[in-house]
């Protein structure tokens, strides 16, 4: 009877997955697959890999509040402040890679080039350059502005006027250090009016000759207790004007009273021209005890700009 009930059950089904005694397994129920990674793109540019996809930079920019137009017009604006204003030297920098263009463009006159600025004078139209940290002497100015306008000369802010000049010498222009800490040091330039007829060479004679003139009966006369050397004498031209340049060194030039009334050795470059009617001297006064391989160089090209435009 147990045996008959057995074989009345209806035979049970195998679990899934699960394998039959004696019988093969059952095949497992395929699972879901993740999705594979994208392939790497490889032929992104430099641009792309830079600003990204196009429009991309432009929509990070705006999430910014701002855009590539106004990023373009800072940059613009910027350099623009920079170099005419000359921050931090720049446009002096770019200028001093080309010093003779840079010059030659009169760039000089607003920027310093290689450490140098360039005087025009506005009248005489003769020009010069002198190291930048140099300033105007305000007495010459002042003295300058009296005499033109026929004055006599007022003292301003406690300043004091250089005592007239002989009659026919004008102080035209003068620059010195900042402080004027060593008043020896400076470039000055002085207009004398000529009587008709002068020449350099028929008025003066040859170089040496003029110099030596010069140093006996104005720079260093015999009782003045100056020793004057003439170191060179030379007849040059400079755009079709002659010139003679003259390099002395005085010892005993009086220093000012303010120092002490010291008598010291001062070494000199002058450059003298005449124009019309006219006798220009321009005068690069440095002290010996400063004179050397710097100082040479900057008298040399200081004298060396002087010329008529």
């Amino acid at each position: 009877q147990a045996l008959r009930l057995w074989s009345q059950q209806p035979p049970q089904t195998p679990a899934e997955g699960s394998a039959v005694e004696g019988g093969p397994a059952a095949d497992p129920v395929p699972q879901a697959q993740a999705p594979a990674p994208a392939a790497a793109d490889d032929d992104v540019s430099m641009k792309e890999y830079v600003f990204g996809k196009p429009g991309e930079l432009k929509r990070d920019l705006g999430a910014l509040g701002t855009s590539v137009e106004r990023i373009i017009a800072s940059v613009f604006i910027a350099t623009v402040v920079a170099f005419g204003g000359n921050l931090g030297g720049v446009t002096s920098a770019v200028l001093s890679t080309n010093v003779e263009q840079a010059r030659g463009a009169g760039l000089d006159q607003l920027f310093p080039v290689a450490g140098f600025s360039r005087y025009r004078d506005p009248e005489d139209h003769f020009e010069f350059v002198h190291p930048y940290r140099w300033l105007e002497d305000q007495a010459v100015v002042l003295a300058r502005s009296t005499a033109r306008a026929g004055n006599p000369a007022e003292p301003i802010l406690g300043m004091k006027v250089p005592k007239r000049a002989p009659r026919g010498i004008v102080p035209r222009v003068a620059f010195g250090p900042a402080g004027r800490d060593d008043a020896l040091e400076n470039v000055s330039v002085i207009k004398q009016t000529l009587m008709p007829g002068f020449t350099l060479a028929g008025t003066l004679g040859a170089p040496e000759e003029a110099a030596q003139k010069l140093l006996d009966t104005s720079i260093a006369p015999p009782e003045s207790g100056k020793v004057a050397k003439l170191l060179r004498a030379e007849a040059k031209t400079r755009r079709g004007i002659d010139v003679y340049e003259f390099e002395w060194t005085v010892e005993g030039a009086l220093q000012p009273r303010k120092f002490g009334n010291q008598r010291l050795a001062v070494h000199t470059n002058t450059v003298i021209t005449a124009r019309g009617d006219e006798l220009y001297t321009l005068a690069v006064v440095v002290p010996q005890g400063k004179w050397g391989p710097e100082t040479a160089a900057m008298a040399a090209t200081v004298s060396e700009s002087f010329e008529f435009r």
